[in-house]
């Protein structure tokens, strides 16, 4: 049997590109070569997930721990309390409910949004950020519910779309993934960019087809976000500066939504729902 080759220079770049904090190159290639066989064999394996963006619960802590990166204790994992995720499932409404409506109000050089066949517009700012990085990107965009027979108020959330790279350094924008947040999942994504979850978020079931579904994990200085459609997955680290813009796209919402809360009573609101999650039993 030949023996397992594992490079420690292609190790740590796919952790880094991840946002995963990794020893220097000495003391990685140190960690390596005192790797059993069986080890060796199993990081090949993990690493190429974790490239693809395709690993398990538990497989970067795992490699972690293998590999004793500096600010992590070496310690056993515990699956069910670390990284099963918080898996949200959407709730069973009509599906135009959670995909971005196509009559999407257009904002106005005014600054007004035209509620399109309403004939009304209401006070709105057209909020929208991107996030690059080198194989896939991001759109963050504060979005508008589409409206139920009988409502009066404009309910406010957010669309998150993501496009893989192409090789002309640009990004596929029509074969995008496009992600609206459901009102109540607002405060759980604001819980997860501010820290406040013990575990990943997993919100599912998103969609015409209930396949749709978005991860976002974080990962030492970074997040790791992965948006997926039936067998498509698109996976990409977003840094501090980002995850900041993003929040503060989410706060706009929430703050829209229920403009009679101040700020601080907002916040106290999400470390509430933060607190009730973390207590929520894994599947």
């Amino acid at each position: 049997m030949s023996e397992v080759v594992v490079s420690h220079r292609w190790i740590a770049q796919v952790l880094k590109q991840r946002g995963i904090p990794v020893p220097d190159l000495k003391e990685l290639e140190g960690a390596v070569a005192q790797c059993t066989e069986e080890i060796r064999a199993r990081l090949l394996n993990v690493v190429t997930l974790i490239e693809r963006g395709t690993e398990e619960a538990g497989d970067i802590e795992w490699v972690r721990v293998a590999l004793k990166a500096p600010g992590q204790k070496a310690r056993k994992v515990s699956p069910d309390l670390e990284q099963t995720p918080l898996v949200v499932s959407a709730a069973p409404v009509p599906s135009h409910a959670t995909e971005p409506r196509p009559d999407r109000p257009q904002f106005l050089e005014n600054g007004q949004l035209d509620d399109a066949g309403s004939g009304t517009a209401v006070p709105a700012k057209r909020v929208k950020h991107h996030i690059y990085a080198s194989k896939a990107a991001l759109t963050i965009e504060l979005d508008t519910l589409r409206q139920q027979p009988g409502e009066e108020d404009v309910v406010r959330t957010v669309l998150i779309e993501a496009a893989v790279a192409t090789a002309g350094r640009g990004y596929d924008w029509e074969r995008k993934i496009p992600f609206q947040l459901m009102r109540r999942e607002l405060p759980m994504v604001a819980g997860a960019l501010l820290g406040l979850l013990d575990r990943p978020l997993a919100i599912e079931n998103h969609g015409p087809e209930r396949n749709k579904s978005i991860w976002i994990e974080q990962q030492g200085s970074k997040y790791f976000v992965k948006i997926s459609q039936g067998a498509r997955t698109i996976a990409l680290p977003v840094d501090c500066s980002d995850a900041y813009a993003w929040n503060a796209i989410v706060l706009q919402a929430l703050q829209h939504n229920a403009p009679s809360l101040s700020g601080s009573l907002q916040l106290r609101l999400i470390h509430r729902v933060a607190e009730m999650m973390n207590h929520t039993p894994t599947k």
